[in-house]
């Protein structure tokens, strides 16, 4: 039993990093996103006529 959670836990370890990844890029994307609003600007299209 041990030895499953080592290996299992090994497999998530890749897999939480690849998605910590992904998430601190899609953070970054959305913080800039939300600067840009701050400021009165909206990158997206669809805010434009707000």
């Amino acid at each position: 039993k041990f030895s499953d959670e080592i290996s299992s836990g090994r497999a998530t370890d890749s897999k939480t990093s690849t998605m910590d990844g992904t998430m601190k890029t899609f953070k970054t994307t959305t913080i800039t996103e939300r600067k840009s609003a701050e400021k009165g600007y909206e990158p997206k299209p669809r805010q434009v006529f707000r």
